[in-house]
């Protein structure tokens, strides 16, 4: 296998381990799988990786608890960088009628 199919797969599984380790609420894992001076931009955030785990730990314990199925399905990899698009979905169970 080339150097880049490796390494598309290890930044695919980092994908998964991230979004993994932000739903079961493991805010240094979440951390750890970015670069300290990361940019992370979703619909309600946009700033670094520690502000972005404090945030989605607030979130957390208000009882914002979604599960995401993310598929990595494309990777760039230039030198010692890459980039990756991904597919997902968040599933939330929410109330309904009082059910």
């Amino acid at each position: 296998m080339n150097d880049n199919a490796s390494a598309e797969r290890a930044i695919f599984e980092l994908v998964r381990l991230e979004r993994f380790a932000r739903d079961q609420g493991d805010w240094p894992r979440l951390v750890d799988s970015y670069w300290q001076d990361a940019t992370i931009t979703v619909t309600w955030f946009k700033d670094g990786p520690a502000d972005f785990a404090e945030e989605s730990r607030k979130l957390y314990e208000r009882g914002g608890r979604g599960k995401h199925t993310i598929d990595p399905i494309w990777a760039r990899i230039n030198g010692g960088r890459g980039l990756v698009e991904s597919a997902g979905q968040i599933l939330i169970r929410m109330p309904i009628a009082g059910i």
